[in-house]
């Protein structure tokens, strides 16, 4: 029972930790939408049936990049977080 009392509490500390690590990335993404850029783009997006869309291309390519660089760093530290309670689990 006390092996399994602490496999809990360990595992609650990491939820916790896990729980911290995704907050922060919400608040990261929270700062960038604000730094989006404004104004006309320069490269218009040519829609599927030859027409110009009117939405800011260059806009959608930055927020594009920028948030599959964030999901990219959110996945490799959510893959070390399980690697760390993994070694907890063994230890």
């Amino acid at each position: 029972m006390q092996i399994l009392g602490d496999q809990i509490k360990e595992n609650s500390k990491l939820r916790e930790k896990l729980d911290n690590l995704v907050d922060d990335y919400v608040k990261q993404l929270e700062a960038s939408c604000k730094m989006r850029p404004l104004g006309p783009t320069a490269h218009p997006i040519q829609t599927p049936d030859d027409t110009i869309s009117p939405y800011l291309s260059d806009a959608m390519l930055y927020w594009i990049t920028m948030m599959n660089q964030r999901l990219e760093d959110l996945e490799k530290r959510v893959k070390k977080m399980e690697e760390l309670m993994l070694e907890q689990l063994e230890a």
